[in-house]
């Protein structure tokens, strides 16, 4: 990589070459567009209308970036008199990307699209679980002209390959999204030597409803806003205040609601909830589900197998627990979601903003 950012041409023609390049990948993305989806629905467990968004959401972002790679400019800085200060945008250099298993084709596109755009060389290193749509954009980009070097996929373990990225010379910025513990090491790893590094790591995101709220509309939303991509999302809103007034009400909607949402075979395109990603991963959600029972939280609904063939597993809501509870402070990355009255907007901000 770092061979191909010195002497492949990439970084140093014009931003215009390397636009027509990034769209002519938007463009094969959208011609394959019913395969890859196939193949993330197989490659996650993904429902394929899931699946079938985030291949097209991929495209737009190579189109987004094949625009923006004719856009960055310098600035002047006003210094003292007799002198001349500027800046000039240039690309850093080989950029490692190291991307989770819940999105690995959208989150590729997150990070090779900005990078190609800007001149640098790519190392993308996908979850061990989920490497076939990774592998995949590789093909697409060097069809579209992405010379040789410029951007390799290497698939594997992360304690092997990806701490050997993170830690290596020529990697001058590394790009990573997935688990806190994970980020917070390889922000250790990449001090020696001062690397630049962007980390999006876990969440343990609030759905606040008011009791004025519509609460039925609210009830209908929220399952999807929680158990999309079966909670496997670091943004799903698996906590849930309710304002006291409205707690009961729509606790028995949302349960209701969540007993619609059809949990089947990724590709049918019925399907709203599809298996977790890994058997670890169901026994991680179900080692949750306990947690709540010990610490005094009642499951309303879910939480068993609706079946032993595929990770399958029923949403699970629980409510009972305090914001403190290890289940609602902890990520959980499976279909969990605590529910909890507040009083007042002060204790929602509060309980919102604790975690």
């Amino acid at each position: 990589a770092a061979e191909a950012f010195r002497n492949s041409g990439w970084a140093v023609p014009s931003p215009k070459r390397r636009g027509e390049v990034l769209r002519d990948i938007a463009q094969r993305i959208r011609a394959q567009a019913e395969e890859l989806a196939t193949l993330e629905a197989r490659n996650v467990g993904k429902p394929i209308d899931d699946a079938r968004w985030e291949i097209n959401a991929g495209a737009r972002c190579f189109d987004y970036y094949a625009h923006l790679a004719s856009q960055p400019s310098g600035e002047t800085i006003p210094v003292a008199n007799g002198g001349l200060d500027y800046t000039l945008r240039v690309p850093v250099g080989v950029v490692a990307a190291i991307v989770p298993w819940n999105f690995p084709f959208l989150m590729a596109a997150w990070k090779v699209g900005p990078a190609l755009a800007a001149g640098c060389s790519v190392v993308l290193k996908p979850a061990s679980l989920t490497p076939l749509t990774a592998l995949a954009l590789g093909k697409i980009a060097h069809e579209a002209g992405i010379p040789a070097g410029v951007f390799s996929v290497i698939a594997g373990r992360g304690d092997q390959i990806g701490d050997h990225l993170v830690s290596h010379a020529q990697v001058r910025k590394i790009a990573f999204t997935g688990e806190t513990v994970t980020g917070a090491r390889i922000l250790r790893l990449a001090a020696d030597d001062i690397k630049r590094v962007s980390l999006e790591l876990g969440g343990k995101s609030p759905n606040v409803i008011f009791a004025d709220a519509d609460i039925e509309a609210a009830a209908a939303a929220a399952p999807s806003a929680v158990f999309g991509n079966t909670g496997q999302d670091c943004c799903a809103r698996s906590r849930i205040f309710v304002e006291r007034p409205a707690y009961a009400k729509f606790l028995e909607a949302f349960v209701e609601a969540t007993k619609k949402q059809v949990i089947g075979d990724p590709l049918n395109a019925k399907t709203q909830i599809g298996p977790l990603v890994s058997a670890k991963q169901r026994q991680r959600t179900e080692q949750y589900v306990e947690y709540a029972k010990e610490e005094g939280g009642r499951i309303v609904y879910g939480g068993t197998r609706p079946t032993e063939k595929g990770y399958y597993l029923t949403p699970a809501i629980v409510d009972g627990l305090a914001n403190s509870s290890r289940v609602c402070r902890e990520e959980i990355f499976g279909p969990l979601a605590c529910v909890i009255p507040f009083d007042g907007e002060q204790e929602a901000i509060a309980l919102a903003n604790d975690t």
